[in-house]
């Protein structure tokens, strides 16, 4: 079984805000998320076909007006969704809908998405909702990587990859990190 280094990128960004913060979420609720971020660094992974990003009343309508796994899998995208826009995305959230609604369709995605009273992660996750997006919202605002380069481009710089050196001086000139990095890079 191979693993994917991007989720484990992000598993070990949340493992270790998550404990900064004192929360202690569940590590099946942790490798959630993180396969949630994997799943979302691809733009395109967010869109609905040629629409753009569907907005959280559109899954919300669609989950109502399914039935089954269908009705399941809509009400955990409005959760994922929700989820990771207000976790990076917080001041565009703001502005686009606020973030209280956001909050609201994603804990009531995660609520309706459990298949029983037994799924641990959805309930964690609709009970916990505020705290992951802080979470979440910790590791954007303390990498910067929103404002500066993309997510992808923050993962190559730390696993190693052959334009580390330029990325590295990105991070330097904009005061991420401090010059002495680039001579141990």
């Amino acid at each position: 079984m191979t693993i994917d280094p991007m989720r484990l990128f992000f598993s070990r960004l949340i493992y270790e805000t998550d404990e900064s913060v004192g929360f202690g979420f569940d590590p099946l609720v942790i490798e959630y998320v993180a396969s949630v971020l994997t799943q979302f660094v691809k733009t395109d992974a967010l869109l609905n076909d040629q629409e753009g990003l569907p907005t959280l009343a559109l899954w919300y309508s669609k989950a109502i007006n399914s039935m089954g796994q269908d009705r399941r899998h809509a009400f955990r995208r409005m959760g994922d969704v929700s989820l990771f826009m207000s976790g990076f995305f917080i001041d565009r959230v703001r502005v686009t809908g606020g973030l209280e609604y956001f909050m609201d369709m994603g804990c009531l995605g995660y609520d309706q998405a459990m298949s029983s009273k037994n799924d641990h992660v959805m309930l964690r996750l609709s009970r916990d909702f505020p705290v992951m997006v802080d979470i979440l919202n910790r590791i954007s605002n303390g990498s910067g990587l929103c404002d500066v380069l993309s997510v992808s481009e923050a993962y190559d710089i730390f696993s190693g990859m052959p334009d580390r050196v330029s990325h590295m001086r990105r991070f330097i000139l904009n005061g991420m990190i401090p010059s002495t990095s680039l001579a141990r890079g």
